[in-house]
């Protein structure tokens, strides 16, 4: 499986450095590109990935516009099957997102308090619980199908470092367990069939979908109607299908004014 890495903030470096670790050096799977930013006066926790790409020698670019052409060249070059983007400040527009599964990644308990400083908001909220969520992209903000999303509590004595420490180590286990996951499907594809049928005209999971009989079944390690980015697109939609998002309060995309 080959992965390309969108990402410029500490929790970027943090989960890129835990791929690099746990599966890259181990060859379980291939980190092809990374997208990050040489500079930033935006994001307060900015961090360039460039560094730990070189060591790891692995091909990079700063971009400005992850959507601008140049950039798409780039990725598209590097062949992915699945692209990460943990933690980049601007959306993701339509051409990428129709190209490849982008898994985002939030730390609330979408669908509940979307946008911006979710972790400042859950403590200005007074939420005495949230989440660390990893979701398929589409094209709003913090939107899309959650395949991971884990529970922690917000304590009294919790400040905002106190939580984003809690949240990175959370998030880190669950990188690694649905990387793992789909690692899996990937090199046993034929088990995918049973799930569903995703197709490029519907871009959506049909449920109860039976299996195909000897006859017509797809070619699913070898192409077809089928290739591994639609098979893991159907995955992922077939992990979010087995998940009931928390019941957390707080309201979606609540903007206070003050």
């Amino acid at each position: 499986m080959k992965i390309f890495f969108i990402g410029c903030v500490e929790f970027s470096y943090i989960s890129l450095h835990t791929l690099i670790t746990r599966f890259h050096i181990q060859k379980k799977l291939e980190i092809v590109g990374v997208a990050t930013k040489e500079h930033s006066a935006f994001n307060a926790d900015f961090c360039n990935l460039a560094p730990l790409c070189e060591e790891s020698h692995i091909p990079f670019i700063y971009t400005k516009d992850i959507n601008s052409p140049a950039t798409l060249d780039f990725i598209h070059s590097c062949k992915p099957d699945v692209i990460y983007c943990f933690g980049w400040s601007s959306l993701i527009k339509k051409e990428l997102l129709d190209s490849y599964p982008i898994i985002g990644y939030h730390p609330a308990a979408l669908p509940h308090n979307r946008g911006r400083h979710p972790i400042i908001w859950a403590l200005a909220l007074g939420l005495t619980q949230s989440a660390s969520t990893f979701f398929l992209m589409e094209e709003g903000a913090d939107s899309g199908a959650i395949i991971s999303q884990v529970p922690f509590n917000i304590n009294f004595k919790d400040n905002a470092k106190s939580l984003c420490e809690k949240v990175e180590s959370i998030a880190q286990k669950q990188i690694c367990d649905f990387t793992a996951t789909l690692l899996s499907a990937v090199e046993n594809p034929k088990n995918i069939a049973k799930f569903g049928e995703i197709t490029p005209k519907n871009n959506s999971l049909e449920k109860n979908q039976p299996e195909s009989t000897s006859q017509d079944s797809p070619n699913l390690a070898g192409g077809g109607r089928y290739t591994i980015l639609l098979m893991l697109k159907l995955f992922l939609l077939w992990l979010h299908r087995k998940i009931t998002p928390l019941p957390i309060s707080g309201g979606k995309g609540v903007c206070v004014m003050v």
